[in-house]
């Protein structure tokens, strides 16, 4: 991590990007954990180092950008790692949920055609009894459509959700 790019790093760090960064003792990169880069970008300044230590870090920048690049790398691949874990579970979640709501639905439609049909049937007038016949179809269609709509839903939700891959591995150092 760049010195002198407090502010900057900050907020690209609160937005999700990938972050890292180490000690450099005798021109060797002694890499950071993920607690430590963000203790770093939260002391970090918008004061730019002096150019004596801008042209030392040119001068061993050969030698730290291997270990910085396979840094970012490794924490890219931890943040894949726990997107694919967040949206499997979302995933999980919504099949339940969609279970659980058409689950409640047939309940609910069983039990008003479970019901015995209504002994005032002879006092409603013909366009009633149309009406209320009208009714009973509907809600059989509708019990009938209930397993298609969850072959339907249940399909992995996951070709719906962005697919999470390794893009830009363009690393930049700023002086």
């Amino acid at each position: 991590m760049p010195p002198g790019a407090g502010g900057r790093r900050r907020s690209a760090f609160a937005r999700g990007l990938i972050s890292a960064g180490g000690e450099i003792t005798q021109g060797r990169l002694r890499r950071f954990n993920v607690g430590q880069v963000q203790s770093a970008l939260e002391a970090a300044t918008d004061r730019l180092v002096s150019a004596r230590t801008q042209e030392q870090l040119k001068s061993v920048w050969s030698n730290l950008e291997p270990a910085l690049v396979q840094s970012l790398e490794a924490r890219m691949k931890d943040r894949l790692d726990g997107m694919r874990r967040l949206l499997k579970e979302r995933e999980e979640k919504e099949i339940s949920d969609i279970r659980a709501v058409l689950g409640e639905l047939e309940a609910m439609i069983r039990r008003e055609l479970a019901e015995p049909e209504y002994q005032q049937l002879d006092l409603f007038t013909s366009s009633e009894r149309e009406q209320y016949n009208r009714n009973v179809q509907a809600l059989r269609m509708r019990l009938a459509q209930i397993p298609m709509r969850w072959r339907k839903r249940s399909k992995p939700l996951a070709s719906a959700m962005p697919i999470l891959s390794p893009g830009c591995s363009r690393w930049q150092l700023r002086f």
